[in-house]
Order: C-alpha cells, then structure tokens, then sequence
C-alpha cells in the first residue's frame, strides 16, 4: 500500500511538474507571439513611411517638371510679345502689312511662330 501511494506520489508530482512545464512553454511562446506581432507593426510602419517618402519625392520630381515646363512656356509667350511688339514697331513706322506679314519668323511647317 505504501509503494502503490508512493507511485500514486510520483505521479501526482510528475504531473504537475509537465504541467508546470507546458505552463512556462505556453507563455515563453505567448511572448514570442507578442515580440513578432510587435515587430510586425514596426515593419509596416516602416514601409508606411518609406511608402510616404516615395509618395512626396515623385510629387517633388512632378512638380520639377511642371516648373521646367512652365518656365519653357514663360519663355515661349515673352518670345511672341517681342515679336507682336516689334511687328506694332513696324506697323508704326508705315511699312506695310504685307511685308511685316512676309517677314514674321516661321517654323518648317510653313506656319506663323506667333500661333
């Protein structure tokens, strides 16, 4: 009787160790779980700012374009306002439509600059 309690002991004591045992498992794992979930987070938020960077550096380069293109057109119209004054100029001083007409700068197309 007392080996069978002595056995009975043991088991009782076997048991409860294993239990305890998956008990630390269960949360070593438990934190591991919440130690990648907050790497994960991090992870996003970074790609979630380098998304963002990305995001405003290509509005940066279109905004470059649009100056550039901008700035082309600036110089295109103050272009076509020296020519309309110079034309004025002419006009002015009596030379006749005609010829001011025949001396307006033209493209390889055989149309007026000033279009």
């Amino acid at each position: 009787m007392k080996a069978q309690r002595n056995v009975e002991h043991q088991l009782v004591t076997t048991c409860l160790f294993k239990f305890m045992q998956l008990s630390i498992e269960e949360h070593k794992f438990k934190a591991e779980s919440e130690r990648e979930e907050r790497k994960i987070g991090m992870l996003e938020q970074v790609l979630s700012m380098k998304m963002d960077k990305l995001k405003a550096e290509m509005e940066r380069e279109w905004l470059n374009v649009d100056k550039e293109r901008l700035s082309y057109e600036k110089e295109r119209l103050k272009f076509k306002v020296a020519v309309l004054r110079q034309i004025c100029q002419l006009l002015k001083e009596g030379i006749p439509q005609e010829e001011v007409d025949n001396s307006l700068p033209i493209t390889n197309d055989k149309t007026n600059i000033l279009t």
